[in-house]
């Protein structure tokens, strides 16, 4: 969910106390960074309520970036790169996996490639 404020809020909403460096550092691990200084007003962009002003792929992004900006012990992922390209969705489990080293996460997804790539201890299928 992506709340009717700025890019830098929606991200920052994950820790309060975060600088624009670990934001913009969050952001490039979900390989939205590029993107978001793309847009006129950069980090400071409303997004509109929903994200309404964005892509499906680019607020999924986003969002991703805030899970990245919480030290959260566990992660729940759900449908994370439903919304992207094959290329971006690669490049993004790369970066989540490689910020993951020590977390439990939790990954629903439809692609059973991604999960034949990582080690995983554990694969429900339902």
């Amino acid at each position: 969910h992506l709340f009717n404020t700025t890019i830098r809020e929606n991200i920052r909403i994950a820790n309060k106390q975060a600088s624009d460096e670990a934001i913009i550092a969050s952001a490039q691990l979900a390989q939205v960074h590029d993107f978001i200084m793309s847009l006129p007003d950069g980090y400071d962009t409303y997004v509109g309520e929903n994200g309404v002003a964005l892509s499906g792929g680019e607020r999924q992004r986003i969002a991703l970036s805030r899970i990245l900006l919480k030290d959260a012990p566990i992660w729940i992922l759900d449908e994370m790169t439903a919304n992207l390209d094959p290329l971006t969705a690669n490049d993004v489990m790369n970066a989540v996996m490689q910020a993951a080293e020590g977390r439990t996460i939790i990954l629903m997804t439809h692609h059973l490639a991604f999960l034949e790539k990582y080690q995983f201890d554990q694969i429900i299928t339902l």
